[in-house]
């Protein structure tokens, strides 16, 4: 009886060894699930809407990269979560770890809306020396210059209604290192809960900073759309789309559309114009859905408008 009671304890402290291993092993394959589940949302809120080639090659610490950009969406609410920027990277991005250097049009927190700027060894991570707030769809012009030695970078932004730029990041840490050029310009959003998304309306390599020394010659006045009453309708569209401009005075005339990545699309008018009302029409017949780019160039002021093709 001894020895089978004895027999019967060893049986069962295996069973419980078993179950415990099994147990174990259950819980370890739940937690490999859970880590996998959360990298695929971590993965899943990155959405890319430009990554691009520099147009004037890759950015040096000689030089002083100037963009001007515009946070957009025509249907964003105002009490909607933003979460945009524009990044520099050595190659394409595909993941928010593949940058460099980023600019980022904000309102985390609930704040009013902001920009900050990416510094890798700040925490938190995003910083900004100075307070710029911005309005959606509005232009803004960002200088960026870098530091390929020690790999960081400065950064100064001007508001439309600024005189002068704002340093807001000064040395910030590249994000991705190390790196041995910058050959990339990116723009991208969290798409968990951003609908909105960074235009690029002019991007060139310059030796100043501020709008009144910038290169290349052409106007970044703001209210040029405004003064040109450039616009398109409808707008998203499918098959067609008017667009109008105004003339108050003769003037040689460029339209142009571009595709997301900046190549030229067509050239719909190429000509001296006199003053006046004018309204173009554009099919979109052989072009894929996606965001496209209208570009009126009016002697040597520009504006661009963005075309969303369903």
């Amino acid at each position: 009886m001894k020895k089978n009671f004895t027999l019967k304890i060893t049986i069962n402290k295996i069973g419980d060894q078993f179950l415990l291993k099994k147990f174990s092993f259950l819980i370890y394959v739940l937690l490999i699930v859970s880590l996998v589940s959360v990298n695929d949302i971590k993965a899943a809120n990155f959405e890319v809407d430009t990554t691009e080639v520099l147009p004037e090659g890759d950015l040096t610490d000689t030089e002083i990269l100037y963009v001007k950009l515009t946070p957009s969406n025509n249907q964003v609410e105002s009490d909607t979560i933003i979460d945009a920027g524009f990044a520099l990277s050595e190659a394409s991005v595909t993941q928010w770890g593949d940058y460099s250097c980023y600019v980022r049009f904000s309102n985390a927190g609930g704040k009013k809306p902001y920009v900050d700027v990416r510094d890798n060894i700040a925490s938190p991570n995003m910083v900004a020396l100075d307070t710029v707030y911005f309005e959606m769809n509005q232009e803004y012009h960002v200088w960026i210059q870098v530091n390929l030695t020690d790999q960081t970078y400065t950064v100064y932004i001007q508001a439309p209604d600024a005189e002068d730029p704002v340093k807001i990041a000064e040395n910030a840490t590249f994000r991705k290192t190390p790196v041995s050029a910058l050959s990339y310009f990116n723009c991208m959003h969290n798409g968990d809960h951003s609908p909105a998304y960074i235009e690029v309306l002019e991007l060139n390599l310059t030796d100043t900073i501020g709008i009144a020394t910038g290169t290349p010659p052409v106007s970044i006045n703001t209210t040029d759309a405004e003064s040109f009453n450039f616009k398109n309708f409808p707008n998203p569209f499918t098959n067609k789309t008017n667009i109008n401009y105004h003339l108050v005075q003769k003037a040689n005339v460029s339209l142009t559309i571009y595709n997301s990545l900046g190549r030229e699309i067509e050239t719909l008018v190429n000509q001296m114009q006199d003053a006046g009302e004018y309204q173009i029409d554009f099919s979109a017949r052989n072009l894929s859905s996606g965001y496209y780019y209208c570009k009126l160039q009016v002697n040597n002021h520009f504006v661009t408008r963005k075309m969303i093709i369903q």
